[in-house]
């Protein structure tokens, strides 16, 4: 079984274009570079609260290209599910308040 590859701390550097690039390396066992872009995109929208001009923003897209690739990665699905996964969680508070004496 091999093992996971283990993430080192490295200062970002800066790209030409005044952005900054993190230091990228490929793990001999290969990786998936739609994972990457979409772990990025999730995440770029996490700290954008949902804000998908923002989030964009961040990611040095346009807002078109952030869309496209939120439906390419179905990640609108997912939110909406779990929207509506925390909406019909049932809560703790006990149903019969009001009949406490009973």
């Amino acid at each position: 079984m091999s093992s996971a590859p283990t993430l080192i701390w490295k200062p970002w550097r800066p790209a030409a274009n005044g952005r900054f690039l993190p230091p990228l390396e490929i793990p001999e066992q290969g990786t998936s570079l739609e994972g990457i872009e979409r772990e990025l995109i999730e995440l770029a929208l996490k700290q954008a609260g949902g804000n998908q001009t923002q989030a964009a923003r961040l990611l040095g897209i346009s807002r078109d290209t952030l869309r496209y690739r939120i439906k390419k990665f179905e990640l609108a699905k997912e939110s909406r599910q779990k929207k509506n996964d925390s909406a019909t969680e049932p809560d703790d508070t006990p149903s019969d308040v009001g009949s406490l004496n009973a």
